[in-house]
Parts: structure tokens; sequence; C-alpha cells
């Protein structure tokens, strides 16, 4: 993924669900189920739609007409992978001036590590 994309946490809640869902449906979700997985942000149907229109000139989202002819089905274009990585190098390059490792110790100075969190990292990093 070249450029950064930036999605706020609403989007990234849409997201989500896209990327979730696209493992069962491949053609796509419609607003309503995307609107029934997020039935706790008890969002309105319009709210729903202007964030999927966003998400679809952001381009990482594609709408496209139901084979049923009845409304729109959504699919991610952006991959699940190629965003984390892209967001986790902006949370290195903007909080920590690209430097791992302090990126490493900030983590562990605010999180008690477990000892699978510990094994985790040292496979990783093979010490």
């Amino acid at each position: 993924m070249k450029d950064s994309i930036n999605l706020t946490k609403a989007e990234l809640a849409i997201m989500q669900v896209l990327w979730q869902g696209q493992a069962t449906a491949s053609e796509g979700l419609s607003a309503k189920q995307i609107n029934q997985s997020l039935a706790d942000k008890h969002w309105q149907r319009t709210t729903l739609a202007t964030m999927l229109t966003r998400l679809e000139e952001k381009g990482v989202v594609q709408r496209q007409k139901a084979a049923s002819g009845n409304g729109y089905l959504y699919r991610a274009l952006l991959d699940e992978e190629d965003y984390r990585q892209s967001a986790a190098n902006e949370l290195l390059d903007t909080l920590y001036h690209g430097s791992v490792g302090s990126l490493a110790a900030s983590l562990v100075a605010s999180r008690q590590l477990s000892e699978q969190d510990i094994a985790e990292l040292r496979e990783l990093f093979k010490l």
C-alpha cells in the first residue's frame, strides 16, 4: 500500500465488518447486514450511508448493485493486513520518530506482559 489511508474509528468499524463478512459473503454485504453487525452503535441508516459513501470516495470500499436488483452490496477494496501495516508504520513514525525500540519500551512500560507475550516476542525476534 503506497499511500497512508486515514480512517476514523467509525469508518474502521465498518471496514472490520466488511473484512470479516467477506470471508463468508464474497459478493459483499448489504447496508442492512453491516448495520446489524454494528447494532451497538445505534446508527441511523442515513449515517451509515454517509460513511459508506465516504469510504467509497476514499477508494477503500466498492459498491455494486445487488444481483436481486434490490439495493447495493459493499466490499472492502483495502486489504486488512495492508491497512494494519500502514497504520502501524504511521503510528511508529508519528509518535516514536521511527524508533522501534522506543515503541517497544513504551509498550513494556505501560503494559504487564504475560509469559505468552514474552514467548511470542522472543519467537518474533528470535531471541
